[in-house]
């Protein structure tokens, strides 16, 4: 990881970057999350089946390179990385502070009824968020229905006619 955080630092090119299947660890994430602070190319990041939600810290270090000043960023796949109830709350706030993204895929990541409420939460404070993944993720439908309607409002809103969710429990 901190090999693909040097080559993001000197990039003027890299538009899509696909990062699936390398089992991070947190000082690689760390190195990824820093480098995002400062990219001003990459537009869509790939980190689906990488254990992020086994290393504790490591959405939250992914989300504090967002916060940090990427402006680039519109496209995020978090799909399939074991993220739980407990590493949501980086998730949220990722969503509630990141006003770039606007595709986000968090499918069979096991957020249950707890989490689900979270993103819930999360999803109603942002304007921006267009498309949301969260199939398999063991939301209730009720729930997943609440989200939907946030997500298609900013569809809306922005005069899109997105596909707004796709969520199945």
């Amino acid at each position: 990881a901190v090999e693909v955080a040097h080559m993001l630092t000197t990039t003027t090119t890299l538009r899509k970057l696909d990062l699936s299947g390398n089992e991070f660890t947190l000082d690689g994430i760390r190195a990824i999350g820093q480098v995002l602070a400062v990219n001003e190319t990459l537009q869509s990041l790939t980190l689906r089946w990488n254990g992020l939600g086994r290393s504790p810290g490591s959405i939250a270090a992914l989300t504090a390179g967002f916060k940090a000043g990427n402006r680039t960023l519109t496209h995020l796949d978090l799909r399939h990385n074991a993220i739980g109830v407990d590493e949501v709350d980086a998730v949220c706030l990722l969503i509630r502070e990141v006003e770039t993204v606007t595709h986000l895929q968090l499918s069979f990541n096991p957020f249950g009824v707890e989490g689900g409420l979270k993103l819930l939460d999360a999803v109603r404070w942002n304007g921006n968020l267009r498309q949301l993944e969260i199939d398999g993720c063991r939301i209730p439908p009720d729930t997943m229905d609440e989200i939907q309607q946030y997500v298609k409002r900013n569809n809306y809103a922005h005069g899109s006619a997105l596909a707004p969710v796709h969520a199945t429990q």
